[in-house]
């Protein structure tokens, strides 16, 4: 039987003196009342780069043992352009029971297969005390870097059990179906991090999907999962290209604001006008 691990929600960082973390309490909290059966710490949705490292082990050490309570797998995401620090954000996520560790490519550089195959051996140097299983996570239209079918054969030869999986969020159907088709006979896990091609996903391969529009709209994004509803695929598709006329992340943040389940944008951001709410809220719920 096919793994399915189903919707996973990646979570959004939002601001209140430091983390929001009594309204992303309340945004996990509604979210296990749904069909998400994982969440997804520290990715671009949360838009790792810009989160100080303190925060992000306030925000590791608050939601990860919350979460966990309420059921969901926990995934938390190690980058940083420093890698020592990479060391202590997984030994925090470890400390507080995460069940994966993720790690996006090198961002800004280009980098080579030779150079990609270093990075990720670095990657798991530094997380190897936690015993923790580690995701590739593949985005390049974000980091100008792609992680290549030959890399990842390479590190799945040399740290069998080590890396477990990878996020594609590249859009690529025909590369995420060529992941799974050759990786998958080595217990390897394909999540498409997609919102408008959650159908298309699961019957290229994918066992799981990691969108955005989960945060918002989770049991859409099952109906199109699970079932390969068209209808849930098409308002899927018009959110998808409306949140992201407000940068994805931070119109996210401010249609869960109205319920107090996000706080401030985190910088470089600003809060939508009353206008684009106003807006905003009105096609969300008539998509």
């Amino acid at each position: 039987m096919k793994k399915n691990v189903g919707i996973i929600a990646p979570l959004p960082y939002s601001t209140d003196i430091g983390p929001a973390i009594s309204q992303m309490k309340e945004h996990i909290k509604w979210l296990s009342h749904t069909h998400v059966s994982g969440l997804w710490f520290l990715g671009t949705t949360a838009e790792f780069p810009y989160i100080d490292l303190w925060w992000k082990f306030k925000a590791i050490r608050e939601l990860v043992p919350y979460a966990k309570k309420l059921g969901f797998t926990t995934y938390c995401g190690v980058w940083d352009a420093e890698p020592h620090r990479m060391n202590m954000i997984a030994r925090t996520a470890w400390e507080a029971g995460a069940d994966a560790l993720f790690a996006m490519t090198p961002i800004f550089t280009k980098v080579s297969d030779a150079e990609m195959l270093v990075y990720y051996e670095r990657v798991l140097g530094e997380i190897a005390e936690t015993h923790l299983p580690l995701y590739l996570y593949d985005f390049p239209q974000k980091s100008g870097n792609q992680i290549s079918l030959d890399v990842i054969a390479a590190l799945l030869g040399k740290y069998p059990g080590r890396v477990v999986g990878i996020k594609d969020s590249s859009g690529d159907m025909v590369r995420l179906g060529e992941l799974a088709r050759r990786f998958e006979p080595f217990g390897f896990t394909v999540f498409a991090g997609t919102n408008a091609k959650v159908v298309e996903a699961r019957k290229a391969g994918a066992h799981g999907v990691v969108g955005s529009l989960a945060n918002i709209s989770p049991e859409l994004m099952y109906q199109a999962w699970e079932f390969g509803e068209k209808r849930a695929q098409k308002i899927l598709e018009k959110e998808a290209e409306l949140i992201l006329q407000y940068d994805g992340p931070r119109a996210i943040n401010a249609w869960l604001g109205q319920w107090r389940m996000a706080g401030k944008p985190n910088y470089p951001h600003t809060e939508l006008s009353a206008r684009e709410r106003r807006y905003l809220f009105a096609r969300l719920r008539n998509p």
